[in-house]
């Protein structure tokens, strides 16, 4: 009787032992899991909350690790035509799933802006109300509104504004939005060069 209250015991005592590991094995994770995310909520609300840049005191509108991002060499080519781009040989799809490619309009390559952009390590806001794209990258925004040649390039470190005006706005094309290509990379550092027999757009970033 004694030996079989023993094994009752020690089954018990067993089971309490592993229940206890299980949760604080659920404990640990649960807590790795929130400091991931309030990592990566902050890289993301650094990102994307470019209104805190220039700031006194306020945190930079890029994190860190985007630094190496923004300074690499890149050659990107764009083809009038074609759904895909090459970032320094490497061919990706413009806008995944949705066969948009560039297209010319009054002499102009028009393409969907955000390949280019997140690409580069920048990032793109929609304002629905106004219509406003605004493009943020390497402490410039640049607000194009659709339809409207106005475009207002501000310096984020000084919060200097400066109007420009295009020959051809930004505009809505089959349901994307298609933004003038010379111009915005331009605006950014990038030299164009265009290939009229290939039809081919090419945009160097950083490179000696």
């Amino acid at each position: 009787m004694k030996k079989k209250l023993f094994y009752v015991f020690l089954v018990i005592f067993l089971f309490n032992i592993l229940a206890i590991s299980v949760i604080a094995n659920k404990f640990q994770n649960d807590k790795n899991i929130v400091m991931a995310n309030d990592v990566s909520n902050k890289d993301l609300n650094d990102i994307s909350n470019p209104s805190t840049k220039g700031m006194e005191n306020a945190p930079p509108m890029y994190p860190d690790f985007l630094d190496e991002i923004i300074s690499r060499p890149r050659t990107i080519i764009y083809k009038i035509g074609s759904p895909y781009f090459t970032v320094n040989d490497v061919q990706q799809e413009i806008d995944p799933g949705r066969n948009t490619s560039p297209v010319i309009v009054n002499g102009r390559t028009l393409i969907p802006i955000r390949s280019l952009i997140e690409e580069l390590g920048g990032a793109i806001t929609w304002d629905n109300d106004t219509r406003t794209v605004d493009i943020f990258y390497n402490g410039t925004e640049i607000s194009l509104i659709i339809d409207k040649t106005d475009v207002i390039i501000t310096n984020l470190d000084t919060m200097e504004k400066s109007s420009y005006k295009l020959d051809v706005p930004a505009q809505i094309i089959d349901g994307r939005t298609m933004v003038p290509l010379r111009f915005v990379s331009e605006k950014i550092g990038g030299v164009v060069t265009w290939n009229e027999k290939s039809q081919e757009v090419t945009i160097k970033f950083n490179n000696p």
